[in-house]
């Protein structure tokens, strides 16, 4: 695999998908294939600590807000 296959998660899958020099950098469609998965995990993943991080900025759902809410 090439250098060219680490891309930072910030760059969106679609343009990867979109750029033919992205492909042509592939020794193989495996490698390419690979590349595109991983990449989508790791913008999954990114936005999985988004979400967390939002979250734990909220009140708790589990009805511990304080006294007299009924």
């Amino acid at each position: 695999m090439t250098k060219q296959s680490t891309n930072p998660p910030e760059r969106p899958l679609r343009d990867l998908i979109a750029d033919d020099s992205y492909v042509m950098a592939f020794q193989t469609v495996g490698h390419y294939r690979t590349a595109l998965l991983q990449h989508a995990d790791a913008l999954a993943a990114r936005q999985a600590d988004v979400v967390k991080a939002k979250l734990n900025c909220v009140a708790p759902l589990d009805g511990a807000q304080g006294e007299g809410n009924e």
